[in-house]
């Protein structure tokens, strides 16, 4: 379309030239200016249409680009919707199909992972210490008993410990941790206490399921002794109950528990 307009500026300056070059002419020619006269004014009229139908074509593409873009992030939006919901609604039923699915002889050996991280967890919290102290800072509770510094970064108060405790014990085991760790002046300090393990204890197997749904199982346990705490002889087991919450997300927390040694 500009080549077309360019031609026709051309062939204006073409003609402008002819006419003033054939006003010098005798009278015999005025027929010849009048012709191309019109010749002139046609092409003037032709480019300035051609000028119009450009600009007219480029508003036009510009408005249909302009709609092509909306469409298309309008399209965008509601895969990205649709997504988003589909991905909520399968973290929501994960952990639910998974328990459904499985067998109880799954479950028993899931329980028994389970338990033993319930028993070391439980005793790193209760004697000693699962994080960094510094033994040189110290503080003293109502009775005297003197806790040592935790130093680990983000453990700042008791929340802290109990948000790092119930990573495995739901919020509904009563743990009686504000005994062995102690708020001071904007820090956490801990008991760091010593104890020795049941000798007799020889170990422990998740034995059966008692309960289960898509909420929660209960487990009973055999706790297996080499010996009663009298004499060291006569070895016996015992049967606990070890039962757990299935959050949303499927992951579990033990709700009843006891520590075997």
């Amino acid at each position: 379309m500009k080549r077309k307009i360019s031609g026709a500026l051309a062939l204006i300056f073409m003609l402008t030239s002819a006419v003033l070059s054939g006003c010098n002419k005798d009278e015999g020619s005025e027929s010849t200016e009048s012709s191309e006269a019109d010749v002139l004014e046609a092409t003037v009229t032709e480019a300035s249409e051609a000028e119009e139908t450009e600009a007219q074509e480029e508003t036009t593409e510009a408005e249909t680009e302009s709609e092509t873009e909306a469409e298309t992030a309008d399209e965008e939006a509601a895969e990205s919707e649709e997504v988003t919901e589909s991905d909520n609604d399968n973290d929501t039923s994960e952990g639910s199909e998974a328990v459904g699915e499985m067998s109880d002889a799954e479950l028993i050996a899931e329980g028994q992972a389970f338990f033993e991280t319930a028993c070391e967890t439980d005793w790193s919290f209760h004697v000693g210490c699962p994080y960094t102290l510094d033994y040189s800072s110290t503080a003293e509770n109502s009775l005297g008993w003197q806790f040592y510094l935790i130093t680990d970064e983000g453990v700042n108060s008791l929340a802290d410990v109990i948000a790092d405790y119930n990573e495995v014990f739901s919020e509904s085991y009563a743990n009686d941790l504000s005994e062995i760790f102690l708020e001071s002046g904007g820090r956490v300090y801990a008991l760091d206490g010593e104890r020795g393990a049941d000798i007799y204890y020889t170990g422990s197997e998740v034995a059966a399921i008692t309960e289960r749904s898509d909420s929660g199982i209960t487990f009973s346990v055999e706790n297996s002794y080499s010996g009663d705490d009298y004499t060291g002889e006569n070895p016996y087991t015992e049967t606990v109950e070890f039962s757990v919450e299935i959050l949303e997300d499927g992951t579990w927390r033990a709700v009843q528990f006891t520590l075997p040694y």
